[in-house]
């Protein structure tokens, strides 16, 4: 309920944005016009009962697999933690590397699921990355994409996680999973996120130390 409501102002307040004239002269720090967002956020908003349904699939197929797999928490690449604490340009550059280490180090029979950020607007064409790389590193049946839906399930039932600073690295470290931080974030520190590169993490996943994650916790809050 709370992203759809976000979906749907966020449309409502990029149309009004955009009609409006009150301020000639403004020059937005945005990449791309506000124009361009009301479209994204309608096209969401209209999009909404595909992207359920390919989600639905999507999660059964993963979970009718019954192998070991691996979470990736995708981020929005328009955001400043992405732009500024990590050394990718892209999503694409993102899911290209990942999907790399994998195939160079995972176990066979384990699978690599890519988890959109709930308010991905579809700027960047993330289906069509991850296809390219499945195809590129022969990793036919060994990888998925999930946009959106609820995180804790997915968190529940993997093995691993990796991101590049998102905030929900934090729920892994809480479940005691192995956690590869790919870009700068508070948590990439000794005994909590590896900074393992992603093949050697791959290979030999390094859980969280408890004490340190409870001390890492307490500071936190």
């Amino acid at each position: 309920g709370d992203t759809r409501q976000h979906i749907f102002y966020g449309a409502c307040y990029h149309l009004c944005v955009a009609f409006s004239s009150g301020y000639p002269e403004f020059r937005s720090h945005r990449n791309i016009s506000v124009w361009t967002e009301a479209a994204l956020n309608i096209r969401r908003l209209v999009m909404l009962p595909l992207t359920r349904s390919r989600r639905t699939i999507a999660t059964h197929r993963v979970r009718r697999l019954q192998r070991p797999f691996h979470v990736v928490l995708l981020q929005l690449a328009h955001d400043a933690n992405f732009r500024a604490h990590s050394s990718f340009s892209s999503q694409h550059h993102l899911i290209d590397h990942i999907a790399a280490g994998f195939a160079k180090s995972a176990p066979k029979q384990h699978v690599l699921v890519f988890k959109c950020h709930p308010f991905e607007d579809g700027r960047e064409n993330l289906r069509r990355a991850v296809t390219r790389a499945k195809h590129r590193y022969a990793l036919h049946g060994r990888v998925y994409l999930i946009t959106g839906g609820k995180l804790a399930p997915l968190l529940d039932e993997a093995l691993t996680a990796v991101t590049v600073n998102s905030t929900a690295g934090h729920q892994a470290l809480w479940r005691g999973m192995p956690l590869c931080a790919l870009g700068q974030a508070v948590y990439k520190r000794p005994g909590l996120a590896s900074s393992q590169p992603i093949d050697a993490f791959f290979a030999d996943p390094q859980p969280p130390d408890p004490e340190t994650y409870n001390a890492f916790r307490t500071l936190m809050l």
